[in-house]
């Protein structure tokens, strides 16, 4: 349903053939490949948990493989987007999220040293995206897709799971779990927002930091608002069944 109303307002070349394609490859909009991956990984997930009974260590190496791999392949001018929407590329945090109790268990880390593993793993990403930058490819730079950037965002998971008790508990009451309930819905609409609120802030000519300040903080804030009023309007089958 997402696919084919990004596919129709974004206007896809191809006609009705060109939606359809877009809605088999998850191409519709910026932000779909990640349903067209999840719908992969949720098939895949009784075999998933069977994998990490027997050979965990096999599961946990798949996207780390599938990430150099894919990253040399770049490099040498042999990358192809559409690698981007297939499931190994992201396995690894689906991985956690079914192996989570497990490692809840086995999480004996201490909080600073979590935290300086994270913001080392940080300055590692931003030094890659500079080289990758450097190298002419700003796609590479700026994306999660690489093993850098996977790391820092392991590290920043083991942050969390290392946290103080009473700074987890502020945030389980602060306005942030209520941005949690509805993140999904703001994925979705995002970009549908996002659109709106460039064209709106064009008219004002305003600076670029500032521009690219309001756009996220408008994108962000209407993004909620709808998904909040979604949820209270509609009725509840209704609002799950779009997201």
């Amino acid at each position: 349903m997402w696919s084919i109303l990004y596919a129709v307002s974004l206007g896809h070349a191809g006609g009705a053939l060109g939606v359809l394609r877009s809605l088999l490859t998850g191409g519709a909009a910026a932000q779909m490949y990640f349903l067209f991956v999840y719908a992969q990984l949720v098939v895949l997930t009784p075999l998933l948990y069977k994998g990490l009974k027997k050979c965990p260590v096999l599961m946990y190496a798949i996207t780390p493989a599938a990430l150099v791999a894919y990253e040399i392949a770049t490099a040498a001018g042999f990358a192809s987007p559409i690698l981007c929407r297939l499931f190994p590329m992201w396995l690894l945090f689906y991985i956690v999220g079914l192996d989570w109790r497990r490692l809840r268990r086995l999480a004996k880390m201490r909080f600073d040293l979590s935290c300086a593993l994270w913001v080392a793993c940080l300055l590692l990403q931003l030094a890659v995206g500079f080289c990758w930058n450097t190298f002419g490819d700003y796609n590479m730079a700026t994306t999660q897709l690489k093993v850098s950037s996977m790391l820092s965002s392991l590290c920043a998971i083991a942050l969390l799971m290392t946290m103080p008790n009473r700074v987890r508990s502020w945030m389980a009451n602060s306005v942030l779990a209520s941005l949690g309930d509805v993140s999904f819905g703001v994925y979705l609409c995002h970009i549908a927002v996002l659109a709106v609120v460039s064209k709106a802030l064009a008219f004002l000519n305003l600076p670029v930091t500032m521009a690219t300040f309001l756009t996220w903080a408008l994108t962000l804030g209407l993004s909620w608002v709808f998904c909040l009023a979604t949820r209270k309007v509609l009725p509840q089958k209704i609002a799950s069944l779009i997201g």
